[in-house]
């Protein structure tokens, strides 16, 4: 069944962590849900610079309809620790237990498209809020997600 509904703008890049360059843009929308809490994380910037970076809106009106712009609250960035990271998507580890987010990050600070994927945790605040810490390095061990199986060697 088509969408018959027009497109509506619920944000643009207004924040100076957003604006700046060439293309100042908003993109890769990804919903992050906890409890009666909604989220849209997505990323800004000129995503082939060191300023690509993650911003999150947060729903703070559900009473007036999720289109209309002034039902939503702008954080951001919410994420650092290295070089252009960005396109964000969220999963469960294996028994349900933890929550993972899998993004992708510059190799360096030179400009161009050289990218790799990482994955790591994430936990929550008491108030209901995702805490991403900082971006892991390359080569940084990390501890499997909980309920994943141990391979033999």
């Amino acid at each position: 069944m088509p969408f018959r509904r027009r497109r509506v703008r619920i944000s643009s890049p207004e924040e100076s962590w957003e604006t700046g360059g060439p293309l100042d843009l908003q993109e890769g929308p990804e919903i992050l849900t906890k409890g009666d809490k909604l989220f849209i994380n997505y990323s800004c910037r000129e995503s082939w610079t060191v300023d690509y970076r993650l911003g999150m809106l947060e729903l703070k009106n559900p009473d007036i309809p999720i289109t209309d712009p002034s039902s939503w609250e702008k954080t951001g960035p919410v994420f650092s620790g290295l070089f252009g990271t960005g396109h964000c998507s969220f999963v469960k580890s294996p028994d349900g237990r933890e929550d993972w987010i899998i993004y992708h990050s510059k190799k360096s600070a030179k400009e161009g498209w050289e990218r790799d994927i990482r994955v790591q945790k994430f936990t929550w605040d008491l108030n209901g809020y995702p805490v991403f810490g900082n971006a892991v390095r390359a080569g940084e061990e990390i501890r499997r997600p909980s309920g994943e199986m141990k391979l033999k060697k």
